[in-house]
């Protein structure tokens, strides 16, 4: 399948009920900014994995998944896990649930997983 231009919803914002895999696999190894009115972090996408068996029958897009790494362990830990999240070349998708999730003690940061169904 092709990679298309995502679409923005009126407000400017990405219809993640739209975004498919394609496109994020060449950004990875790039930074996108996650925020909330009081914290804004950097994260690089370090991975993006296609999940089919975890794909519904007549499902609209495959299950995947993005992994970030952060540089720090802790910024993102306060608050409910939604950020609006932006990358240059994609856009801003709001009130994205990125989760942090087990570190190996020998990473860099800490890593953060965003899923799509």
């Amino acid at each position: 399948m092709p990679k298309t231009t995502p679409k923005k919803t009126e407000d400017g914002f990405i219809d993640t009920a739209l975004l498919e895999h394609q496109h994020f696999d060449d950004l990875i190894g790039t930074l996108f900014t996650a925020k909330t009115e009081n914290v804004s972090v950097k994260l690089k996408l370090v991975s993006c994995d296609v999940h089919p068996k975890g794909t519904p029958p007549g499902a609209r897009r495959e299950a995947f998944s993005l992994i970030f790494e952060g540089q720090t362990r802790d910024a993102l830990l306060n608050g409910d896990g939604s950020y609006a999240l932006e990358n240059p070349e994609l856009g801003q998708i709001r009130a994205a649930l990125v989760s942090p999730i087990i570190t190996p003690p020998n990473a860099k940061g800490q890593l953060y997983q965003l899923c799509f169904n």
